[in-house]
């Protein structure tokens, strides 16, 4: 009796021997799955600690190594598996990687020749799959000789999932959606429970801006194993560029979940509450990475970004100047002209705020709205003729001005007393918005500079009065929109009509005046005068 309670005491141990193993390297390869290599290295260390005499746990070690591109702690890992288990194949191969990654090729094909010694490579799948990952992951990859091993692997067996994963991988370094698509999905129907072959198809359809077939690959990968950490990161993208920076944020939120806690996902998530506009909350990570991060470009950038933003406007000249400093001008972007050109406008440094706005503009033409930005700020400055220059740029570099663009250049021509070219602008703009009573107004002011309100008046701003009032009075439930410009056109024809003395019809635009000023005392007067002369005759 105690002898079968001894045995069946033994099996449960060996069991439960056998269980933990295969749950702990099963969570480590999840984990390198899921991309999470900390969690995965911090796995296969305590594995390799109880089971030291399984080579697989080595190499799956010196894998995750090389991921993390420990390529020397990688070379250990795979030796000691050859140790362990002289006849392995795997950690042979691992070791021809790490030779791989140094681009040392005959070192590599050295290891890659003893592991195919020691199997039938035609009828062996396991060390065309190790072989074939060695050429993909590595340093230095080789696409086209992964794809002949895998092609030779499928010939012995095409019903294993990690060809056609593998091959899904291959053809993407090459840059070949279309196979990799082919075979990604194969390897999906092979392994039903595995999400990695659709996650793999969604960022395809993503680079190819196919953005509703990125999107379902997505889902489905999603809907296959909701905890799969690729995939949230990747869809957090997908939303990222077709402009959807809410949902982007909540999808790489979802991916901070799953997914080891490191500073390269704090920067990206960084940049999603950037673009959401969660520029505190935004700040507040950066500021804790800076410590570890002194010279991370995309970090620098954004907290100069954020401080602006949060008008911490003296640290940020500070963040934006030391950024401008040390980095090369090759890794300076549109939105670092633009935000130094900000930072100089709010100190009064105007014309060095102008050039970095021209560079950002050049860079990226749809940032022209900043032009409009620093023409605004001459404009209200009375620096009319600076406003000019960079209203006519914005107008210049607009793939199509808006009525307001040649509304503000006529206004700052105006007032630089450049009458001609205001009417030109101010022409462009009855043009764009032919029912707008203000564009025919300020032609009108702009003409009648070039007049004399005395006998020999010409009338030049007569035509633009009128029609201020044909375009305010169309509608007579409009009429109160414009009292300032009706009254203005009614009190010049008036005028005008009195000078040619054609009284009644001055007393026509007078009364309308009156209408809408019925205190005028200088309009009473001259209508007075005018009636007390019509009843002499």
């Amino acid at each position: 009796m105690k002898t079968k309670i001894f045995f069946f005491v033994a099996l449960l141990i060996i069991s439960f021997s056998l269980f933990v193993k295969a749950q702990t390297i099963e969570g480590a390869l999840r984990a390198i799955d899921n991309e999470n290599y900390e969690s995965a290295r911090r796995i296969l260390n305590g594995y390799t600690k109880s089971n030291p005499s399984d080579a697989m746990g080595w190499y799956y070690l010196g894998n995750n190594y090389c991921f993390l591109e420990k390529n020397d702690s990688a070379r250990i890992a795979y030796t000691q598996g050859t140790v362990v288990n002289p006849k392995g194949t795997a950690c042979f191969v691992g070791l021809g990687k790490t030779y791989l990654n140094e681009n040392k090729i005959a070192d590599a094909q050295k290891y890659f020749d003893e592991a195919k010694s020691l199997v039938n490579v035609n009828k062996d799948i396991n060390i065309a799959i190790y072989l074939a990952d060695a050429y993909i992951n590595s340093n230095n990859p080789n696409a086209e000789e992964a794809i002949r091993i895998l092609k030779l692997a499928e010939s012995i067996s095409f019903k294993d999932f990690h060809i056609y994963s593998l091959m899904g991988d291959a053809y993407n370094l090459l840059y070949n959606g279309g196979e990799a698509v082919t075979n990604y999905e194969r390897s999906g129907e092979l392994n039903i429970v595995n999400a990695r072959p659709y996650a793999r198809v969604g960022l395809i359809w993503n680079h190819a801006r196919n953005f509703g077939q990125s999107k379902a690959s997505f889902e489905k990968a999603l809907s296959i194993d909701p905890n799969f950490a690729p995939a949230y990161r990747d869809f957090a993208e997908l939303y990222f560029n077709t402009g959807q920076f809410n949902k982007a944020k909540e999808m790489f939120e979802k991916y901070l979940e799953l997914a080891d806690k490191n500073d390269a996902t704090q920067i990206r998530y960084a940049e999603f509450l950037y673009l959401t506009k969660d520029y505190v909350n935004c700040l507040k990570i950066l500021n804790e990475l800076k410590p570890r991060n002194p010279n991370n470009l995309k970090l620098l950038r954004l907290a100069a970004y954020c401080e602006y933003e949060t008008g911490d406007y003296e640290n940020g000249l500070i963040s934006i100047e030391y950024f401008f400093k040390n980095y090369d001008n090759k890794k300076i972007i549109s939105s670092d002209h633009e935000y130094y050109g900000k930072y100089l406008l709010k100190i009064g440094k105007d014309s060095l705020a102008a050039l970095r706005i021209i560079k950002a503009v050049e860079i990226d033409s749809s940032k022209v709205e900043l032009l409009g930005e620093v023409a605004k700020k001459y404009y209200d400055k009375k620096l009319y003729g600076k406003a000019v220059y960079f209203y006519e740029l914005k107008i210049k570099k607009s793939v199509k001005p808006i009525v307001q663009d040649w509304f503000s250049l006529g206004r700052s021509c105006y007032f630089d007393s450049a009458f001609a070219l205001a009417d030109t602008a101010f022409r462009r703009v009855t043009e764009l918005s032919p029912s707008w009573p203000v564009g025919y107004l300020w032609r009108a002011r702009s003409n009648l500079i070039f007049d004399k309100m005395d006998s020999t008046t010409q009338g030049f701003a007569v035509p633009y009065y009128l029609s201020t009032i044909e375009k305010a009075t169309i509608d007579s439930l409009t009429t109160i929109k414009y009292p300032k410009e009706l009254k203005e056109a009614y009190r010049y024809l008036g005028d005008f009509n009195t000078l040619k003395e054609k009284y009644n019809e001055a007393l026509v635009f007078y009364k309308e005046y009156l209408i809408l000023d019925p205190d005028n005392a200088d309009v009473k007067k001259t209508v007075d005068a005018i009636n007390v002369s019509n009843k002499k005759y």
